[in-house]
């Protein structure tokens, strides 16, 4: 049968074995700095966390997305997180997480209307 997990939830603890799947909600880590903040851009972080289903074995704390390829007017999605062997996706895939905007100009209080 193999080790035995355990897994605290609101619900009490719950025995699995370390091969059963589990879906769990896991937060997303931001890793690394977006070209798009040198082009004019904010890095905009939208989601910050998404589920998975995955064996108790490959259970991590976090999942870490890297934002090195994130240009102006750029988005990462779901699908870009990488996942642990044997993990699937629950999360829609195109589920937007991250963007990089021109900020807004803020309308100016003082002028005359």
């Amino acid at each position: 049968m193999g080790c035995l997990w355990y897994q605290h939830c609101a619900c009490g603890f719950d025995i699995v074995s370390a091969t059963e799947e589990v879906e769990v909600t896991l937060p997303i880590e931001l890793k690394g700095e977006a070209p798009g903040t040198h082009e004019g851009g904010i890095v905009n972080f939208m989601k910050h966390e998404i589920v998975i289903s995955c064996p108790v074995r490959s259970l991590p704390d976090k999942l870490i997305l890297r934002i090195n390829d994130l240009h102006l007017n750029g988005i990462l999605t779901a699908s870009h997180v990488p996942l642990p062997e044997g993990a699937r996706l629950v999360t829609a895939a195109e589920t937007p997480l991250v963007t990089c905007v021109a900020p807004v100009a803020e309308a100016d209080d003082t002028a005359p209307a």
